[in-house]
């Protein structure tokens, strides 16, 4: 039994599924019900980003295959490595572990087939390459709650959520509003921008003491949904009851379904919930916006140029590195920042500031010049 057996709806299912995954729709034919029924069991398991990622390298195989007359259910193993190589110039060795994974889910895992992945010409090529490596990828600037202090209770430098927060407070306008709220959020809880993106004004309650609750219905490390509860600020409730205010009051919807953040154009119209990538634009907007004020015309901060090394992670790599500057533990640090493993706290703890580093700590308990 093939897709041809299927009625015209099921059909469009698993052409839906194809699109989603990077399959080909000529290839349907190749597939029978195990096969249809392990691409359905992976995509419905699996997050929308995880799905993106196996469509992109997909994407590239099949290409490329075909134009070499190889099959892409059955590749041999040397057909991996000449792929990883075709593709692998001046890439990082991760892209490389990531396409080489992918590959490996549409061989073994929707198709069946044998893994000739794990072979060792396959990650001597990634091994290669990652000693030809001359470079890192451009980690997104930490965004910090005091800056690049040397200790954890020095006074905050200008490039830190304090003072960019404490410089946005006096203006009352919809969209420097929303920028101090986003700062402050993102300085309490580190979290993904599309983790932001997914939340709702019903995600945020309040507790008796002033603070607050934000709960991370689903992230990437947690598809099953069990949820995640984050501590937020006393300031942090401030800034969020002034979002309210200012949404209510332009008709907004602020029900508890109703998007957290939204977008606002250029005249201050509020609009639909953001995107990932107009997350990290509000960012870099809101950064610009903070330093400019607190440069007031000397000319001393390049906000601009600050503002371009901002990304959607600059949060968590902030996160990462004031609770390791604090003397958290790796444990603390990747449940608070829901990490599974420790690889991408190393990555962002490895370029914190010299001047926070425990060398610099120790220095100055010592009384070290």
């Amino acid at each position: 039994m093939t897709i041809l057996n299927l009625t015209p709806a099921q059909q469009d299912l698993v052409h839906t599924r194809f699109r989603m995954t990077g399959i080909p729709a000529e290839f349907a034919h190749r597939f029978d019900d195990d096969q249809l029924d392990n691409l359905e069991g992976y995509v419905d398991g699996h997050a929308i980003n995880t799905l993106k990622s196996l469509r992109r390298d997909l994407g590239r195989w099949f290409p490329w295959c075909l134009a070499r007359g190889i099959d892409p259910f059955s590749p041999a193993a040397r057909d991996v490595r000449d792929f990883l190589r075709a593709f692998g110039c001046g890439r990082h060795p991760d892209s490389l572990r990531r396409m080489l994974s992918n590959i490996n889910v549409f061989l073994t895992r929707i198709v069946g087939g044998p893994n000739v992945t794990s072979c060792e010409m396959v990650h001597a090529e990634i091994a290669k390459t990652a000693r030809a490596w001359s470079g890192d990828h451009r980690q997104a600037l930490a965004i910090r709650r005091r800056g690049d202090v040397t200790h954890i209770e020095d006074e905050p430098e200008p490039f830190s959520i304090s003072r960019m927060v404490d410089a946005l407070e006096p203006y009352s306008t919809v969209r420097e509003i929303r920028s101090r709220f986003i700062l402050s959020l993102g300085g309490d809880t580190g979290r993904r921008a599309a983790e932001y993106m997914a939340a709702t004004m019903g995600d945020i309650t309040e507790a008796e003491n002033g603070e607050g609750l934000f709960v991370v219905v689903r992230s990437k490390t947690d598809q099953e949904g069990e949820g995640i509860t984050k501590l937020l600020s006393v300031r942090t409730m401030r800034f969020y009851r002034q979002w309210r205010s200012a949404l209510a009051e332009r008709g907004v919807d602020i029900g508890p379904a109703s998007p957290l953040l939204r977008g606002i154009n250029m005249h201050g119209t509020v609009g639909t919930c953001l995107w990932p990538s107009g997350f990290r634009y509000v960012v870099r907007c809101a950064v610009r916006e903070a330093l400019r004020l607190i440069d007031a015309g000397e000319g001393v901060i390049d906000y601009n140029a600050i503002a371009l090394q901002v990304g959607g992670h600059s949060f968590r790599v902030g996160l990462a590195q004031d609770l390791a500057q604090a003397g958290e533990g790796m444990p603390a640090i990747c449940n608070e920042g829901g990490w599974k493993d420790d690889r991408s706290v190393i990555k962002y703890v490895r370029n914190i500031a010299p001047q926070s580093g425990a060398m610099a700590r120790l220095r100055r308990r010592l009384g070290d010049e």
